[in-house]
């Protein structure tokens, strides 16, 4: 039997419960087309859809449930492996729309719904406006942690601790997800790049981590450099295989999509390649200017081994106009803030920096966040790689894509086959996780800051 007629996923649970219903619950398990789970790199959360088709009136509001958008799903899916143990997903879901629902015969209706985190969807009913003091990671854990907010665990924190030391912030009635961003967006580390605190569908933990570190780790699939197999794009190369250039064992990438690849218009108008920062504190009317430039900010990336200037891939380094000036030194936006220092004595507030770099800091970050837009890609891939190892986003995955050379006849070099230019290694931003029929695949968004590509084994 070929690896298409195998079986790759059971839904062994999808039951329903609502306030309505009281203890009763609807196993609709059977009528389940696909589920999505999705994960990305910004949300602390798991998000996803659901489509089946319901041909016994459990949605219709006339026998069964009458669908209000807070019912929720209990969902656990195992993955069948065929050299151990299965690998189980399990996660607690908030339906919150039908997105459509159309009918597919006269007594049966296919069905579309949004899926949300169900401690996403508690949140938004505890509001709340309170002190707090400490680092901002120990501010998130205090949140995260408060019996009467999230009630979770504490963060998985796998980066050092970023650059803002002890401050004392009232959190300004938001939600508890929503304080937890608010305090993320403030971390940096010393080269000013972003931290991310995002979930994953293989437990219920949140994780925090920094794009210095992501970027400084080894992709987890390439053969030469780790222990497992890049995805590669061509399934007609795969079968041709020429001049002996593809390892069987490579995972092959089945769909790709290059979209809004360096647009640096978007990176002028943000201020991402040249900027000014001012910020005036109204308690000493001290005005602090600081510049900032992306050829700075990599050179500081550059020295601490996270991405080469050499090689970077993001944007275009400006040829000197007419009038011999600098165009990528010359601020395409100016940042103001006010704020008052000493609010709080010797404790920081939420906009106070130490030193006047250490405000550039935040320029930076926009910056990072912005370069990781910039040259994304879009592929669909065999789900079984990522959940055999339990990998998800915020991590680095080695992609090989073939040039427009690669059919013409006298290519003999993986150099020749593949992409140099889009071809490397990328973070992984977003992914989705498909499950419909049998069958299972990953769609993945990723992301890369510099040209790193490296032929993959024969």
């Amino acid at each position: 039997m070929s690896s298409l007629d195998q079986k790759q996923f059971i839904i062994t649970e999808a039951s329903i419960t609502s306030n309505q219903t009281g203890d009763r619950s609807f196993d609709i398990k059977s009528i389940i087309l696909e589920v999505d789970l999705f994960e990305n790199i910004e949300r602390p959360y798991i998000t996803g859809r659901l489509l089946l088709i319901d041909d016994n009136s459990i949605f219709d509001g006339t026998a069964h449930l009458q669908y209000k958008g807070t019912e929720k799903l209990k969902l656990r899916i195992e993955v069948i492996s065929i050299t151990q143990d299965n690998y189980i997903i399990e996660k607690e879901f908030v339906m919150t729309t039908m997105r459509y629902m159309t009918k597919s015969g006269d007594r049966s209706s296919m069905i579309l719904f949004d899926l949300v985190d169900y401690k996403l969807y508690s949140n938004y009913f505890k509001k709340f406006s309170r002190s707090y003091s400490g680092t901002p990671v120990e501010i998130i854990n205090k949140i995260l942690t408060d019996a009467s907010l999230l009630n979770s665990k504490p963060l998985i924190k796998v980066c050092d601790d970023p650059i803002q030391k002890n401050m004392k912030v009232v959190v300004p009635y938001l939600t508890p997800f929503g304080a937890i961003e608010w305090l993320r967006d403030r971390c940096t580390t010393e080269n000013g790049s972003p931290l991310f605190t995002y979930a994953s569908i293989y437990h219920d933990l949140i994780i925090l981590d920094s794009l210095d570190n992501i970027l400084i780790q080894s992709p987890w699939n390439n053969t030469p450099r780790y222990s497992r197999n890049p995805f590669v794009q061509s399934t007609a190369m795969a079968n041709s295989n020429p001049n002996n250039w593809l390892n069987s064992e490579h995972q092959l990438i089945s769909s790709v999509e290059f979209t809004d690849q360096h647009d640096n218009m978007k990176l002028l108008k943000s201020g991402a390649i040249s900027s000014q920062y001012t910020n005036l504190d109204i308690s000493t009317n001290r005005r602090v200017s600081s510049k900032y430039s992306a050829k700075d900010l990599m050179d500081n990336l550059s020295r601490s081994d996270v991405v080469s200037n050499i090689n970077q891939n993001v944007y275009d380094i400006f040829e000197q106009d007419k009038n011999d000036v600098n165009v990528d030194t010359l601020p395409s936006m100016y940042f103001h803030q006010v704020n008052l220092s000493n609010v709080y004595g010797d404790d920081y507030s939420y906009y106070d920096d130490p030193t006047p770099s250490s405000y550039k800091k935040r320029v930076e970050n926009l910056a990072l966040r912005n370069f990781l837009l910039e040259n994304q890609v879009k592929v669909t891939v065999p789900s079984y790689a990522f959940i055999a190892t339990t990998t998800g986003v915020g991590t680095i995955a080695s992609f090989h894509f073939t040039s427009n050379y690669s059919t013409e006849d006298g290519v003999s070099s993986n150099d020749q086959v593949f992409d140099q230019d889009k071809s490397g290694d990328y973070m992984i931003y977003a992914l989705r996780h498909k499950f419909a029929g049998s069958q299972m695949q990953t769609s993945v968004t990723a992301c890369k800051l510099e040209r790193n590509y490296m032929a993959p084994a024969s």
